[in-house]
């Protein structure tokens, strides 16, 4: 058979002996999973339920992740400009978890709050949400987001180009040895076990279309970004034929929810049930994870979408005015008055909504 050769940066692979059901002798690339990418450790940060919890790092909160969309403005994608967001799941922010803790290069960290009402749903009631950040610093801010291009699409899965059996990886927040005062991610590793199912979330009221991921899921990863590796596609015959030029990582999704399985409790002779019967929850190891396409629906809501458009306007025009010479890819962004407090309030303007309105109490 012909066997397409791997990249020096993709997936790795190795060759392997086997047989097919006829019984024909075959070799085959074995993929092997690779050292996770520094961009992907550097897209998750922590979610903490006030300030003082953040700095000190304690052992509540949750995981988030940053995620990076092009500019429409072609200049402005030639500048190496582009728009920010915050991505976690929505009964996260439900719970009250809305302040952020970011990496400084210094050995620091930045705690910044959004408050519930700059949060965006999910149109459907899918349990994701986001919101737009403010500009960072790349001089002062140990972070970058997920690029778009990664993101899985349904066509994507159709075509098989994932399926059950790919390595899946979350990477997020081990509470118990979550880096102390500074973010350091865990990964916790996997397999895609099945496609696309819905699940019920009582929460929302809805069935949530979810991936199962068998990764040994424990709680603190709600909120973090899952991925998986594409090992290629699979013949007929059974043969595993890596894809022309490399494997790639895919933004699988976000992890919502764990699936419990729930055991009777016996007395200590271990055969008599207690009276009256009580039960106790026994993680699966199972999570449910909220497709990547469901975030991008998400991004492309209209008052996202008008907001970088609106801002895409505004940064044209600031650098109109500062002449065709200084506008070169290694140029600063042009500053203005803008503050977070002052962003997040023209947020709330844009969308309508108020702290009353928002997900507080839903987690």
């Amino acid at each position: 058979m012909l066997v397409h050769r791997i990249a020096a940066d993709s997936l790795r692979y190795r060759w392997k002996e086997g047989r097919s059901y006829q019984g024909h002798a075959y070799e085959y690339l074995e993929p092997i999973v690779p050292r996770i990418p520094d961009f992907v450790l550097e897209s998750s940060i922590y979610l903490y339920r006030s300030e003082a919890d953040a700095l000190a790092g304690t052992r509540g909160g949750a995981s988030a992740f940053l995620v990076y969309l092009h500019p429409s403005d072609d200049f402005l994608r030639f500048l190496g400009w582009g728009h920010f967001y915050v991505v976690t799941a929505r009964h996260v922010i439900g719970g009250g978890a809305t302040w952020l803790r970011l990496n400084k290069r210094d050995g620091t960290v930045d705690v910044l709050e959004i408050p519930q009402h700059g949060w965006i749903r999910h149109p459907a009631g899918d349990d994701v949400t986001c919101a737009p950040m403010i500009p960072l610093e790349d001089n002062a801010h140990a972070v970058r987001g997920l690029p778009e291009d990664i993101f899985l699409t349904p066509e994507e899965v159709e075509v098989g180009i994932i399926g059950p059996g790919d390595e899946a990886f979350f990477v997020g927040r081990l509470r118990d040895a979550d880096g102390g005062l500074r973010n350091q991610p865990s990964v916790r590793f996997g397999n895609l076990s099945m496609r696309p199912v819905p699940l019920y979330n009582s929460l929302a009221g809805i069935q949530q279309e979810s991936f199962i991921v068998e990764a040994r899921s424990i709680g603190g990863y709600s909120g973090s970004p899952v991925y998986v590796f594409s090992s290629g596609t699979v013949t007929k015959e059974g043969v595993i034929e890596p894809s022309e030029g490399g494997s790639r990582l895919f933004l699988l999704g976000i992890d919502w929810c764990h699936l419990n399985d729930w055991q009777p409790v016996f007395e200590d002779d271990r055969k008599t049930l207690v009276t009256p019967c009580q039960w106790v929850r026994d993680n699966s190891g199972m999570a449910g994870v909220v497709p990547a396409w469901k975030l991008r629906e998400l991004l492309e809501e209209d008052v996202l979408a008008d907001k970088r458009r609106k801002d895409e306007e505004e940064s044209t025009a600031r650098i109109q005015s500062l002449g065709p010479d200084a506008a070169t890819p290694d140029m600063e962004r042009p500053t203005d008055d803008l503050t977070r407090e002052r962003f997040y309030d023209d947020l709330t303007k844009a969308t309508g909504r108020r702290d009353d309105e928002s997900d507080q109490g839903q987690s």
